[in-house]
Order: structure tokens, then C-alpha cells, then sequence
């Protein structure tokens, strides 16, 4: 069996009528005696991807060369480590940073050193999740996010073996149609601007090809990884634009999803059967942002129906194809 809980922050969770479980985000403000209360209400706590130094914002990064940033984020996870322990949300869902993939260092390199600052956080009840995080045109190179995708996650998977992975299937999508873009366009010295209005075009042109390429990638990443834990995101990689200003028009949708959204015509572009058909998925958290431009828990609601109905109908013709 599987479990559909909902993500959501302290700022939205006193909206919901409905009797859901959650998985936690969590922003700048350190909530201790808001997870105490409601401990039971959630799954698991979602690490800060940031964090503020005197009015400076900066990525959370277990990886960074910089020893002020990895100090801090280091503090940040044994801060939230210890609040799992307290309040027995058993699961941390953790972004573990970026690296400058342009030196000559490796990633085994980087991997090899994260595996050793985690030792102590391994070996008890707590389960410590890394996500994939996507490359985009504010994120590659010299600042790359660790386990944009399949390579990186084999590698992750090898040089850090007890740890967890959480696959979220829109940070595949985003990845996926920028590294196909980046791999038949020259970016030469081009803005970031730039670069993604000639992303939409490219992408408009050869929707039909990206659309497959995401699909199968999906596929190939959650038959590989086997995550028990997956975030069920909608997607429109058509619509990947207002990178200064995340989300991303076409990211963080409701399952199914065909509406407006800031004026644009958006549709879930993701095949979810894909990433449905792998039984090892125990706990789906539906993440959907909360935008004006549809009713939040109403989304979040046909989304945890969407996913019952196709997940069951998976399960049986799976099922029958065996017999």
C-alpha cells in the first residue's frame, strides 16, 4: 500500500478543512514549539534550501567550498535532525547543494567528503532523503546542483550508500528539457533573459520530441532508484519561464492541471503512469504551490484523487499483464 500526504508551510497548514498529513517546507523562521504541537499531523520536515546572514540570503550547501556555508548549513541540518528526533517526524527531505562543475575536481571528490560529514547522522531512526534538484539557467556550471540527474544519482547512490534518495518528477521534467536545450544550443556569453525566451522558442518547436525525453527519462530514474518517496508535481515545460521570480510558470502544477496561470495557457505535461507503475513508492507527497490563480486545497484534493484512480488502475493491469 501507499500513503498521499501534501505539502505545505507553517503560513498555509492552519488553511486546510481537510484532514491531511503533511510534509513540511520550511522557509527562514525556525518553528519548534509550531512541530511540537502538531507533530503528528506530519511525515516529514523538508530542509530550508536557504538561509540569512546580516540581511544576506545564501543556498543552504552541504557540498560548498566556502567553509562559512557549509559550517552554517551543517549548524541548519543538526538543528532539524535533532527537531526529528524530538518530535519523531522521521524523515528530513534535504537538497544537498551546488558545485562548480566547470573545475577540474570530480563529483566523486565532493561525494566522497559529504559521505564523511554525514557519518554521525547515520545509524538511528532518522532518515535522512536527498532530492533532485534541476539545473536551470540561474544554476549550472560553476554553481550545479548535486543530483540533477540519472549519472549523478548512480554516483550519489554509490559514494554515499546510507543515505535515501526522494525523486521529484517536475525537478526531472525542468532538468531534462534544459540539459536537451543546453546540449543543441551554443549559450556563448547570451543573458540568462536571453537564453530562456530562446528556450521557449527551441521548446515549442520541438515539443513532441522533449515530451517523450521527459517521459523517459522519468521512467528511467524511478525504475533505477526505487524511491519510497516521491513529490507528484505537474509540469509544463512549455511554459518554463520567470526564472528571477521561481517557481517557474510550468513548475510546481497540480496533477493534471490544464488552466491559466499569471495568463498563460499551462498543462501537466507529464505522463504519471510512468513514475505510478513502481511499486516501491510507499509515501507520495502531492506539492503544489499556492498561486491566485486556482483554489489551493481544491488542486491538491483532485490531485490526491488522480493519483488513486491511475495508481490503482496501474496496479491492476500491472498485475493482469503478469498472470
Amino acid at each position: 500500500m501507499y500513503q498521499i500526504i501534501a505539502k505545505t508551510d507553517s503560513k498555509n497548514f492552519y488553511s486546510f478543512r481537510n484532514n491531511f498529513k503533511f510534509e513540511a517546507y520550511i522557509g527562514e523562521k525556525y518553528e519548534p514549539k509550531f512541530f511540537s504541537k502538531n507533530r503528528k499531523k506530519f511525515k516529514n520536515i523538508h530542509l530550508p534550501t536557504f538561509f540569512v546572514k546580516k540581511n544576506k540570503k545564501y543556498h543552504l550547501n552541504l557540498i560548498s567550498e566556502n567553509s562559512f556555508i557549509k559550517k552554517e548549513s551543517f549548524k541548519i541540518l543538526n538543528r532539524y535532525f535533532n527537531l526529528c528526533k524530538k518530535t519523531k517526524i522521521n524523515n528530513l527531505i534535504i537538497h544537498a547543494g551546488f558545485y562548480d562543475s566547470t573545475k577540474s575536481k570530480k563529483l566523486d571528490f565532493y561525494l566522497i567528503r559529504l559521505n564523511n560529514d554525514l557519518k554521525k547522522f547515520f545509524g538511528n531512526k532518522i532518515n535522512l532523503y536527498f532530492e533532485n534538484v534541476p539545473k536551470w539557467f540561474n544554476q549550472y556550471n560553476k554553481n550545479s546542483p548535486l543530483n540533477s540527474n540519472l549519472s549523478e544519482l548512480k554516483l550519489f547512490k554509490k559514494f554515499v550508500p546510507k543515505s535515501k534518495i526522494l525523486i521529484d518528477v517536475d525537478h526531472l521534467s525542468i532538468n531534462c528539457a534544459f540539459e536537451y536545450f543546453h546540449n543543441a544550443y551554443n549559450f556563448r556569453n547570451f543573458t540568462n533573459d536571453k537564453l530562456e525566451k530562446d528556450y521557449l522558442k527551441f521548446a515549442k518547436r520541438n515539443s513532441q520530441k522533449i515530451k517523450r525525453l521527459i517521459n523517459k527519462n522519468i521512467k528511467n530514474v524511478v525504475s533505477y532508484i526505487n524511491p519510497k518517496l516521491v513529490h507528484a508535481v505537474g509540469s509544463d515545460f512549455l511554459n518554463y519561464s520567470s526564472y528571477k521570480k521561481l517557481p517557474l510558470i510550468g513548475e510546481a502544477l497540480p496533477l493534471n492541471f490544464s488552466g491559466k496561470i499569471q495568463g498563460k495557457q499551462v498543462t501537466d505535461q507529464i505522463n504519471h503512469k510512468t513514475w505510478m507503475r513502481n511499486k516501491k513508492s510507499k509515501l507520495i507527497i502531492v506539492e503544489i504551490i499556492n498561486r491566485p490563480d486556482y483554489l489551493y486545497e481544491e488542486e491538491i484534493i483532485k490531485s490526491f484523487n488522480f493519483i488513486r484512480s491511475n495508481k490503482n488502475y496501474v496496479s491492476n493491469y500491472t498485475r493482469k499483464k503478469k498472470q
